[in-house]
């Protein structure tokens, strides 16, 4: 019993661990070309912090590259290492998230292997390393944590960690922000009262995000608004915000009532995520930062899988989950096109299998 526990702890951390080593050995060739887009900036930055030539919104968003800055190695493995480590602490601390959240052991840990191999997000970021998001992942799903206890959420001490995460978070990207809606709705009160509660909270947070804005120099701006070029290119949108979470917004989609209050209550503010498409171009970069809700969202129809149909059906899922995110890296940054025989069919045949599935328990539950 003693040895099962101590595995089961190591397995907690080796399955991000050998994650990022495997993929980071596979991205080996492509890791070091010349950044470009948002890389390029964030590595200006950690060369020269607060280099007037780096364009809005990156030049706001100075935690990663100023840590990476202050490592005294080259720029390219300071950035390996800071991700690295934020990804392992993002995936031990989703985990943690979920057991907090009422899920098993088991489904915990499927859960951490969702959020690391079967999101396109975080196989992107470790192909692309020069990025903030692992950091901003982690600081994102911490003050879920906090939030997803009344215990935590009503202790002013908690509430004041709270409040030097967000501080710390606006350092690093603005999204940040995008827990204020999550606090709102879980905060007691009545409705002015929780507007007073999540102003007072998320103040300091604002006006350093305003400071920031008023006093760094840049030259251009990447920001404004994106929805028309979205909307231009409306196919590629769709399949973009497929890729989000693949299956896991059709599990996700019927469980807006749920007996876990956190995601019963944070499910409307999913909306809210998705909404960014309208001021920015990447798309399943940012709405993976609603995966402290989504993911355990459709944890909860997998166990439904698992109570009407047994294990198989959840192993086929997972592994239809796992092997769409795999594909469609291993195609679009290792030139992997033979897989597109597999690929496609792949999503038709388990999005159909997984909406009927997921639309039949959700019809028997209401008769």
């Amino acid at each position: 019993m003693k040895y099962n526990r101590i595995l089961k702890k190591l397995s907690i951390l080796l399955i991000p661990f050998f994650v990022y080593i495997f993929w980071s050995i596979l991205f080996y060739n492509y890791s070091k070309l010349v950044p470009i887009k948002d890389a390029y900036y964030y590595k200006l930055m950690s060369e020269s912090p607060f280099d007037p030539s780096v364009s809005a919104p990156f030049c706001f968003r100075i935690l990663t590259p100023l840590l990476a800055y202050l490592i005294p190695l080259d720029s390219f493995t300071s950035f390996y290492l800071i991700n690295t480590i934020f990804f392992i602490a993002t995936a031990v601390l989703f985990y943690y998230f979920l057991k907090n959240l009422g899920f098993n052991s088991l489904f915990s840990l499927i859960g951490e292997v969702i959020f690391t191999i079967g999101s396109v997000s975080n196989l992107y970021l470790i192909h692309n390393y020069i990025m903030v998001d692992q950091l901003n992942q982690f600081i994102f799903l911490l003050a879920c944590y906090i939030i997803c206890s009344k215990n935590r959420l009503n202790n002013n001490k908690w509430n004041m960690i709270l409040m030097g995460l967000l501080i710390i978070g606006i350092l690093n990207k603005e999204t940040i922000l995008l827990l204020a809606p999550i606090y709102i709705v879980l905060v007691s009160g009545k409705i002015y009262e929780k507007f007073y509660k999540t102003l007072i909270i998320f103040c300091p947070a604002i006006l350093i995000f305003i400071i920031l804005r008023l006093t760094i120099p840049y030259t251009g701006t990447y920001e404004g608004i994106w929805i028309f070029f979205h909307m231009e290119n409306l196919m590629s949108t769709i399949y973009n915000l497929f890729l989000t979470y693949s299956l896991f917004w059709m599990l996700a989609f019927y469980n807006f009532k749920t007996e876990i209050e956190f995601l019963n209550k944070t499910y409307w503010t999913i909306p809210i995520f998705i909404a960014q498409i309208f001021l920015a171009s990447n798309i399943y970069r940012l709405i993976f930062l609603s995966f402290p809700i989504v993911i355990p969202l459709g944890l909860i129809e997998l166990q439904r899988y698992k109570r009407s149909f047994g294990n198989y059906l959840v192993i086929f899922v997972l592994f239809c989950q796992i092997s769409i995110s795999i594909c469609y890296i291993l195609k679009t940054y290792l030139e992997f096109d033979f897989l597109n025989i597999f690929y496609f069919p792949l999503i038709v045949i388990s999005t159909l299998v997984v909406t009927i599935i997921s639309l039949y328990l959700y019809l028997k539950r209401d008769i």
